[in-house]
């Protein structure tokens, strides 16, 4: 299974970049990927910061991104349940 890489972030920046904001879930309490994976996100350009909600369209995008690249599923939510931490991602 493939992790995300630099040139890899920025492909999906530029798949999502129409959006004026996207969002992702990562399982910031639970999984020890989280925090290499935002600092990731952000040398690839993005800003991050928390909130509340995320539409499911935002989520399917980003699943589809990850499944075409093989990258490990662990990394986003397939719920919107229980102790997830909401994160907004806004092209810089």
């Amino acid at each position: 299974m493939s992790t995300a890489t630099e040139d890899d972030l920025k492909s999906l920046k530029d798949v999502l970049e129409t959006k004026a904001s996207i969002s992702l879930l990562e399982p910031i309490k639970f999984s020890p990927l989280a925090g290499s994976y935002l600092k990731k996100l952000e040398k690839a350009g993005f800003q991050i910061e928390k909130v509340t909600n995320v539409t499911k369209d935002v989520i399917e995008a980003i699943n589809k991104y990850a499944d075409e690249r093989k990258f490990d599923k662990s990394l986003f939510s397939k719920s919107l349940e229980h102790e997830w931490v909401f994160i907004s991602v806004i092209n810089a």
